[in-house]
């Protein structure tokens, strides 16, 4: 019941128009940030580690921005995952990337772009698959309903998702042969490092996971 709810409201959001949407989504962040909870307590932990120079009273208003502008994109990409097929390209200032990409290719190797959850880089995908072939890790959802509409919005660029796991890893490694060669891959969620054959080699900021058997990981 619960995968049928979401499948409705998602479908119903992508169906407004590009400016309602992101407002919707900040207003989502505004009661999630009246309301407290996990997020927001995570939210004040992250911005007091990245920016112990604030008083208290700007990291606050930090924490605010960040959990309106990460409703806002949440909403966003729900759009552009569901809502009607189109050139996404337009809505994006390339900001020279198609010239810098298609340069470093032409050196004959492939390309790894690491991207911060900062924005909708949902839209970032639209444009790398102009410049050549694209594989990008996800990290699946919890709930399978929102995985299977993660992927279709997804392919809907040109991308193939493949999931943070050996597999996804394998496939990674695949898709940059005959282009160079990368003994690591670094996932940009987590930060954890997977060496080229899909094991787990290192695990960012390791103490805040525990006593983590990394075999049973790979």
């Amino acid at each position: 019941m619960r995968d049928r709810l979401v499948t409705l409201l998602v479908k119903l959001l992508a169906l407004l128009p590009w400016g309602w949407v992101g407002a919707a989504g900040a207003a989502a962040g505004r009661a999630v940030y009246a309301v407290g909870g996990r997020e927001v307590d995570n939210a004040r932990v992250n911005v007091a580690l990245c920016f112990p120079a604030l008083d208290e009273q700007a990291r606050e208003r930090l924490v605010r921005s960040n959990l309106i502008e990460s409703g806002r994109s949440l909403a966003q990409m729900v759009k552009v995952w569901g809502g009607k097929p189109r050139d996404w390209t337009t809505m994006v200032d390339d900001n020279g990337f198609y010239e810098a990409a298609r340069a470093l290719l032409a050196r004959g190797h492939g390309l790894i772009i690491a991207m911060p959850h900062l924005g909708n880089w949902e839209l970032i995908a639209y444009l790398a698959t102009r410049v050549a072939p694209a594989t990008a890790l996800y990290r699946p959802p919890r709930m399978p309903a929102l995985d299977g509409l993660m992927r279709t919005g997804r392919e809907r660029s040109g991308l193939v998702p493949v999931p943070i796991d050996r597999q996804g890893l394998r496939a990674m490694h695949m898709a940059a042969e005959g282009r160079g060669n990368c003994a690591k891959f670094v996932c940009p969620y987590h930060g954890w490092t997977y060496a080229n054959d899909g094991k787990l080699s290192g695990i960012a900021e390791a103490g805040t996971y525990g006593d983590v058997d990394k075999a049973s990981l790979n």
